[in-house]
């Protein structure tokens, strides 16, 4: 028997009824859902022991639609009061219109430190202006999470390895975790901005997409066991640490007899750093530069990390040297000197120097300098220097006149306060003594070691 025709009262009937039950699954989907992420995925694939991939949504389900977290754009501080779970995080930074920065030009850039005698830092970008700008370098992603998150669970922080060669393929090493309910959770949310970088979250290992960036979402008892699992999956690394706060510091490259240390800032609290692995110890907690970029000033939880402007007056003793002089009446000889130096502005500051040399003419020397002081790398640093000077000595009759000196000073960091220096100084000085010309000018040519205080 056939069944009767739908009248126009039952097609209305009908359609209310798809509306219903199908519109709300449908408009879900399109509000909370991404090309990645899946507000109703329910699955936890072991991927090894203690290890298991899970849907974000297992720290709390999506509660900001796309619309929502749109007009939270270019408003920092309240995308940070409207965000309570990591769902909306990373849904938030792949709606945001976010571009990566792996020159480093805006964020988590290179910033020489003038006042420091030339020290590059690796200044993190602070997550307020990462948000505005909307480009991040992946240490910058890390901190974009942590402070959206801050607050929102039981610990987050920072997950963060070190190769054991810059350049060396082995990303990520920037990665967050988070601490609830007995688990830790562990993501690298860089790539959720990329396309094509993470799979769906189905709960199927076929879109597991590890590809050594470790996006998806892992969860593990044991934070031990997820370091295996890293480890086994990256290669080239020899130190991995998880640290908490605010914002990441600053950091560079510390060296102490030739040998590259992680070099983290004295004002960062100790008790916050967690080395998890070392293949030896690669980290020291080193002096804190004294600048950073111009942008990141008004953040006061990165300037934390920065003391206050260093006194004009403060000044640097260098002493116990001992150097070459190449000249017509000494060849050769000994000495010491004591050098204090008076910070200007940006690269310029200028010295102070007592020079005194063990030979012969037992040459003393007042010098006050001009130095200006290029970019160094972290560990080697160097001054140009000319200025000048007020001679002291005997050479048959003793002698004080004046006379110039200028020339390349260098140094190489061994540890916190102790460096290895090389220098090439002319001095220009010539007078009259007993009616005849006296030339004492010369090269001097030679090393120290240089104690700072």
């Amino acid at each position: 028997m056939r069944g009767k025709k739908l009248g126009k009262k039952g097609t209305v009937l009908l359609a209310i009824g798809f509306i219903i039950f199908f519109f709300p699954l449908t408009s879900l989907a399109g509000d909370f859902d991404t090309h990645s992420l899946r507000h109703d995925a329910d699955f936890k694939k072991e991927i090894r022991d203690d290890v298991f991939w899970v849907p974000l949504s297992i720290l709390g389900k999506p509660e900001l639609t796309r619309s929502e977290l749109k007009e939270l754009r270019d408003k920092p501080e309240e995308l940070q009061e409207s965000i309570s779970n990591l769902y909306d995080a990373i849904h938030y930074l792949q709606i945001s219109g976010l571009r990566p920065d792996y020159k480093f030009l805006n964020t988590s850039q290179f910033w020489v430190s003038w006042a420091d005698g030339g020290s590059i830092w690796n200044h993190v970008a602070p997550a307020q202006y990462s948000l505005e700008e909307k480009i991040v370098s992946p240490a910058a992603m890390t901190n974009i999470i942590n402070y959206l998150l801050q607050g929102n669970y039981e610990e987050i922080g920072f997950f963060w390895a070190s190769p054991r060669l810059l350049g060396a393929n082995t990303r990520p090493f920037f990665l967050n975790y988070i601490k609830h309910e007995g688990c830790y959770y562990i993501i690298n949310p860089e790539p959720y901005i990329l396309a094509g970088q993470v799979g769906v979250e189905s709960g199927d290992i076929s879109d597991y997409h590890i590809e050594e960036n470790f996006a998806p979402l892992h969860q593990t008892e044991d934070l031990g066991s997820f370091l295996e699992y890293y480890l086994e999956i990256q290669s080239g690394i020899f130190s991995v640490a998880t640290f908490t706060g605010k914002t990441a510091p600053p950091f560079t490259n510390y060296r102490k007899s030739l040998v590259s240390y992680l070099g983290i800032p004295q004002t960062f609290p100790r008790e916050n750093y967690n080395p998890i692995y070392q293949e030896r110890k690669e980290y020291r907690f080193v002096p804190p530069p004294w600048e950073c970029p111009p942008e990141y000033k008004e953040f006061p939880e990165y300037t934390s990390y920065i003391p206050a402007a260093r006194p004009p007056g403060e000044v640097r003793i260098k002493s116990g040297s001992f150097f070459t002089t190449i000249a017509d009446q000494e060849q050769s000889g000994w000495g010491m000197f004591l050098t204090g130096s008076y910070q200007l502005f940006n690269q310029f500051s200028i010295k102070g120097r007592v020079m005194r040399k063990f030979g012969e003419s037992g040459l003393t020397g007042l010098i006050g300098l001009l130095s200006y002081n290029p970019p160094g790398t972290g560990y080697l640093k160097a001054s140009l220097d000319v200025g000048p000077g007020y001679f002291l000595g005997n050479i048959g009759e003793d002698f004080a006149e004046l006379g110039w000196e200028f020339g390349l000073d260098t140094g190489i960091n061994l540890r916190p306060g102790i460096d290895i220096g090389f220098h090439g100084k002319y001095r220009l000085l010539r007078f009259e003594q007993a009616g005849q010309p006296v030339d004492f000018s010369g090269w001097d040519l030679g090393g120290s070691i240089i104690i700072r205080f």
